[in-house]
């Protein structure tokens, strides 16, 4: 009696051993396919929406005129004075046939030894109507230094994220000022952006 109770507890041993490999293997797969799927679909994400524009993607400003808040939000094609301020008009294109969530960024280029400090760099991102976007309607427009960073991509800061409609595109306006808080200097100080934009 005693070695038929020891053999049937040895064998539910067994069956209980044999449950939980195959159910870690299972949740381990899972796992492995889940974080496989994930990472395809990142990589054939990478180019469905791209950046339509007339000219440069750079935008560059220098230390010659900061101005107020009320002076930038009104810059246009015509009064904006080519590297003192910057005004670009540009489209995210989505040329694919499903609608597409996108990240509108900019990189800041490699710090120069006469970079003007990102605390002073506005930003203002609106429509193509002048309309501000959430972020950029508050009463304080916001500085590089303000706008979060992209974990990702390192020097990158989120402008925008929103979804277009397949076959679409959408037109934005962003506009890029040395503040009047800032200190002026007999040196010629500069900052350099670059626009870019991604499906996530």
């Amino acid at each position: 009696m005693y070695l038929k109770n020891k053999n049937q507890i040895f064998y539910a041993l067994i069956v209980i051993a044999v449950v939980s490999v195959i159910s870690i293997s299972g949740v381990l797969y899972y796992k492995y396919d889940y974080s496989k799927k994930n990472s395809e679909k990142k990589v054939t994400n990478s180019n469905n929406v791209k950046l339509d524009i007339n000219g440069d993607k750079e935008l560059y400003v220098n230390n010659t005129y900061p101005m107020s808040d009320k002076l930038g939000k009104d810059l246009d094609v015509l009064n904006v004075a080519d590297g003192v301020e910057a005004y670009l008009e540009f489209s995210v294109v989505n040329d694919t046939e499903e609608d597409q969530e996108y990240d509108l960024y900019i990189t800041k280029s490699k710090d120069t030894n006469n970079e003007i400090k990102p605390d002073y760099i506005k930003i203002y991102l609106t429509d193509i109507s002048g309309n501000p976007f959430e972020e950029y309607s508050r009463n304080m427009v916001p500085t590089f230094t303000y706008l979060n960073y992209i974990s990702d991509l390192p020097s990158s800061k989120l402008l925008y994220n929103g979804t277009i409609s397949s076959k679409s595109r959408r037109n934005f306006i962003i506009r890029v000022w040395v503040s009047d808080s800032y200190v002026s200097s007999l040196l010629k100080e500069e900052f350099k952006l670059e626009l870019g934009v991604r499906s996530v």
